[in-house]
């Protein structure tokens, strides 16, 4: 019998589902005092020369993202047309060093290193914000702190879902993704909703605008029921989404798999009685989302989820 291993090894990590009660295991710790001073650190970025708009994209989408796999990584630059195996792997070598980055792996207890077969995943390190603040964004310095990627398993595993639905929707719609903003909030009365992303494609001269949420098994079904019940139902239904909307946005919900997608939907038309939105699976993504199905909820149907493609995110 082959013995499981106390972390998430690198082939296991493509579900991006992890066991809710394990930590991560870090690269290196989050050290201040490891980090030289902002010129410094400015100065030899610049010095990189052809391998800084390669590094400038890794750490925007690392900010805008918190968290990426290595397989993330080479699909962004492939789209912005950077990548080169051999530059990368050596340029994330020189960020880890210089504290650029971080990385870490999920265990079931912190471990002194992490093993070579682990799945891996990047997050931004100290002296990202001297990059970033003069090169990306002027309030980096102040937004980002260690404690954005010290997360548990679940909110990690939403994250790369999340920038996983972003590649692949870049893959495809370089021309007519107008924005995609990962991690919005929206208020209903004094509360505030939290949804993973939201995006607009133009349809033409036509803006059709999309609120994506990552569900992951702990959801099901309480927390998603709660969501719902507390934040979905008066967002749809009290139409507080023309605060931030001219037309009612679709949802997209992303779950693991399509039992889970048929309970979380069933729990959704039930509160809502909404047909507005759609449901896809990892699975489906994985195989690219140009190609994937997008289900929607019939009640009256015997099996409830109904299949279909979207056309909208076929290739431009």
């Amino acid at each position: 019998m082959v013995e499981k291993k106390m972390y998430v090894t690198e082939e296991e990590g493509k579900t991006l589902s992890f066991p809710y009660d394990w930590r991560q295991t870090w690269h290196h710790p989050f050290e201040m005092s490891r980090v030289v001073n902002e010129a410094q650190t400015i100065k030899a970025f610049v010095a990189d020369g052809d391998e800084r708009q390669m590094g400038l994209e890794i750490l925007k989408l690392l900010l805008d993202y918190t968290f990426a796999t290595y397989d993330q990584l080479v699909r962004l630059l492939t789209i912005k047309g950077l990548y080169d195996e051999d530059r990368l792997n050596a340029l994330l070598k020189k960020y880890l060093d210089r504290r650029l980055i971080n990385k870490f792996t999920m265990s079931a207890y912190e471990m002194d290193n992490i093993p070579e077969d682990a799945f891996v995943v990047y997050c931004l390190d100290h002296a990202s914000r001297h990059i970033l603040s003069h090169l990306y964004r002027d309030d980096v310095a102040v937004t980002w702190k260690s404690t954005n990627a010290i997360r548990g398993p679940e909110l990690v595993a939403k994250y790369l879902a999340t920038n996983e639905f972003y590649l692949s929707l870049m893959a495809v719609k370089t021309q007519t993704l107008s924005f995609f903003e990962p991690t919005v909030n929206y208020t209903i009365r004094n509360r505030d909703i939290r949804m993973s992303a939201m995006f607009r494609i133009m349809n033409g001269a036509t803006p059709c605008d999309f609120v994506l949420e990552v569900v992951r098994d702990s959801d099901i079904p309480t927390n998603w029921r709660k969501k719902t019940n507390e934040q979905l139902a008066p967002f749809v239904l009290d139409k507080f989404w023309n605060r931030y909307f001219q037309i009612e946005p679709i949802f997209i919900f992303l779950a693991e798999d399509l039992k889970q997608a048929e309970e979380l939907a069933e729990i959704y038309y039930l509160r809502t009685e909404s047909s507005n939105f759609r449901v896809t699976t990892d699975e489906e993504l994985r195989g690219g989302i140009d190609k994937a199905k997008f289900y929607k909820y019939d009640p009256t149907a015997k099996q409830k989820l109904v299949a279909g493609s979207a056309s909208i995110f076929q290739k431009d």
